[in-house]
């Protein structure tokens, strides 16, 4: 069974920018207008977009 901790990691790595697709994406606020989403920076086109935490997954206590 896999962690928590290893899921929140593996996702962080597999966020793509829903603007332009591009995978190289940065973590700049670990919570966005609510607390089950966090604030990314895509380098690619520099959007600012928001992203789902978790689907169904505990978050980190």
């Amino acid at each position: 069974m896999t962690s928590e901790t290893d899921i929140f990691a593996r996702n962080l790595d597999e966020i793509e920018c829903p603007f332009c697709g591009c995978p190289d994406t940065e973590l700049t606020a670990p919570f966005g207008a609510s607390l089950s989403d966090e604030t990314f920076r895509c380098r690619g086109c520099n959007s600012v977009f928001n992203w789902l935490k978790w689907d169904g997954d505990r978050p980190e206590d």
